[in-house]
This record gives structure tokens, sequence and C-alpha cells, in this order.
């Protein structure tokens, strides 16, 4: 019984290292991506309808540094949006001047989206 219990001992360590010796490479180039890119998820209130949603996914992509904004979940009081930034091309006090400079859909004269991180 003995070594029965130490077989499988020794195999299960050696899957283990297995394992994440087989997923290292993975894991290195995410953290390199981080390193390249920053994320940040930010809130936006005052959205209210789809045009709002396209108005700053579009604003936030033409955006110098911006590389990627994406709707987080669905719509509604508070809208979450990731958006994938260089750091060195610009900030996330940028990104949030750049949304609540958006003019709103049904006026265009009044400016009603809110940012939080």
């Amino acid at each position: 019984m003995k070594k029965i219990l130490s077989f499988t001992l020794v195999f299960t360590l050696n899957m283990v290292t297995f394992s994440t010796f087989a997923t290292a490479p993975s894991t290195a180039t995410s953290v390199i991506s981080e390193i390249e890119n920053d994320r940040v998820i930010i809130s936006v209130k005052g959205i209210k309808c789809k045009n709002g949603v396209a108005k700053i996914i579009k604003a936030l992509t033409e955006s110098e540094g911006v590389t990627e904004a994406t709707i987080e979940g669905k719509m509604g009081a508070k809208t979450k949006f990731l958006v994938v930034f260089s750091a060195e091309k610009t900030s996330k006090e940028t990104i949030k001047k750049t949304v609540e400079a958006i003019p709103s859909c049904e006026s265009g004269e009044d400016f009603p989206y809110k940012v939080k991180y």
C-alpha cells in the first residue's frame, strides 16, 4: 500500500509540474501584452440610446493611443466599456475627457455623459 501511495504522489507532482510548464508560454505572452497595452473599465452614466454607445465607441477608437473600445454587458443606467490603450500615447484622464466631450444623441447641445473608473 505504501508503494502505491508513493507512486501516486510522485505521478501527481510530475503532472502538476508538467501542466505548469506547459502553460508558462501563454502566461508570458499575456504578461507581455499587458505591459504593452493598459486596460481600463470605465462606467458611463447618461447614455439614453444605442446611438450613444456607438458614438462613445467611435470617439474612443478614433482617439490616439486607444486600440480597442467595447461595451461590457448591456446598456443601462451605468454602461461599462473596456478600453485598451497605450499609456505612452494617452491616459485614463484623456479617455474620460474624450467621452465627456461627446454631445448627446437627442439635442447635440448638452454633454450628459459622466465617466468613472
